[in-house]
Formats: C-alpha cells, structure tokens, sequence
C-alpha cells in the first residue's frame, strides 16, 4: 500500500507551467494520503524491535496522524490509543478518529483546550500504562531522513520548490536533501508557506531536526490563516484545505514573482 517513488504531474497556473510532487499518493486507503508515513513507518518499525507494545497520540481537530499510525500498527501486536479534542458539541467522533478506530485503535476525546495541556495529558495516561507517547505533531527525525533520501539529480532542473509548512517536518526534509546534493552549487529557492503555524517555532523546530541554521535559499512564510480555517480554491489534483491549498494559493498570487520551473511538494489530502 506504499508508493515510495510518488510522481511529478505538470499542471498550469493560468499560462504558466508549475510541476507538482504526488507525495501524497505515497500512502493509499485505507490509510490517509499522507507524505508523513513514510517517516511514521520507520519509526514505528524501530518500536517495534524495542518490543513496544503500546502507543499513543494526540491529534489535532484536522490531524491523520493517529490513522495513519493505527494502518501501520494493525497487523502488529502494538495497541494504539489515539486521542483527539473533543467539542462540546460533538456527539460522534470525527471521520479521522473514526478510521483510526475502524483500523484497531482505541479513541479517547479529551476536553478540547490548548493542545499542549491536552498532550500533557494524554501522554500521562499512555505513560502510566508503561507505553510510549509518540511526539507532539509527530516531529520525527526519520520522516527527515526519508523525504530527503528522494531527493536526487532530476529536482536539479528545478529553480523553486514551495511546500505547505505544519510542523515544518516535510520542508525540514526537502531542504537536508538539497543541501546534500547540491553542496555548494545553485540551490532552488525553497518557500515554505505556513498553513497556520507560527514561523518562528517552525524554523526553531526545523533547525533543529537539521542540525544547522536554515540556508540562505530558504523561505519561510508567514500566515494569511489560522490553522483551523479552510482554503476551498480549486486544485488539479487533491489536496488538503487545511495545508496544501494553502500553500497553493499563495503560488497562484506570486508566480510571476518566482524563477521557473516551479516544483510545488503536495503532501497529503
């Protein structure tokens, strides 16, 4: 069910070419579309041989991350406890969390409050069952790792890259992987757009995944959305209203201002 080399579409934006990576498609139903697994997937298999039985996570209101987690650990003997604010209002458990309990994970809504007091909270409880409490917005060094282990000499042809910024994880990934290959010579711009987040956390949180300061052909832009609002804009391909039309949108309004060609990362739907 996992696509690791995701295709490169060409689309238009009115006159102009913009190439888009399908990094969604590297996961499939009944797992999310979801570019992060490929990283999730690593470390859960190193969890695993640490003979770590159960794990929990926490959710956001628009996260699948504990779908995603609860497709990988199905056929394993690991028990996963996927927490999620819950609204006063809510009567059912949202879509996401009820996937993730179609897929073996047991759900658990907390009173809805700041996330981090809720994270908190939940990794109390997975931590007093003797499990493990996965991080907070699954900042992993391995998804890292893997989104830069794509990168290779066919993105040499591309003068921009433009993401969707959540935790900054992906972006993390994309820019290691260029610095890799291209060491010293003409990098491509790369322009993360905040889907929400505040950008000084984000490049905190991404330097240190890398391990050094950002490089000078890095971007990082600030919000025009709170994290929850919704971007419905039309794309030729599917994408997330909470993160990559986003970003989409933002390459609609600037692409004149940009260096072709143009790679915009989709990561998920």
């Amino acid at each position: 069910m996992f696509q690791k080399n995701t295709p490169i579409e060409k689309h238009l934006i009115g006159k102009s070419e913009v190439f888009v990576k399908r990094d969604d498609l590297y996961s499939h139903f009944p797992a999310p579309s979801l570019a992060k697994l490929r990283g999730i997937k690593k470390f859960v298999e190193k969890l695993e041989k640490n003979r770590i039985k159960l794990i929990g996570i926490l959710d956001t209101r628009v996260s699948k991350s504990g779908w995603g987690l609860a497709y990988l650990c199905q056929a394993k003997n690991i028990k996963i406890i996927c927490f999620y604010p819950r609204l006063k209002s809510q009567r059912e458990p949202p879509f996401i969390q009820k996937m993730a309990r179609e897929l073996g994970a047991e759900i658990r809504g907390l009173n809805a409050g700041r996330i981090v007091v809720l994270y908190s909270q939940a990794k109390k409880i997975i931590e007093e069952q003797g499990g493990f409490m996965m991080p907070l917005g699954l900042v992993l060094n391995e998804t890292k790792m893997e989104v830069a282990k794509i990168i290779d000499e066919k993105y040499m042809e591309f003068n921009t890259i433009v993401v969707s910024l959540g935790t900054g994880t992906i972006c993390a990934g994309i820019v290691d992987g260029v610095e890799k290959l291209f060491g010293d010579g003409n990098k491509p711009k790369i322009i993360g757009v905040s889907c929400g987040m505040n950008i000084t956390k984000i490049k905190k949180r991404m330097e240190k995944l890398l391990g050094y300061d950002l490089p000078k052909n890095v971007q990082l832009e600030k919000p025009n959305y709170e994290y929850y609002e919704k971007e419905n804009i039309k794309t030729p391909f599917p994408s997330s209203k909470y993160y990559d039309k986003k970003a989409w949108k933002w390459l609609m309004e600037n692409i004149g201002k940009l260096k072709k060609p143009i790679l915009f990362w989709n990561i998920g739907v």
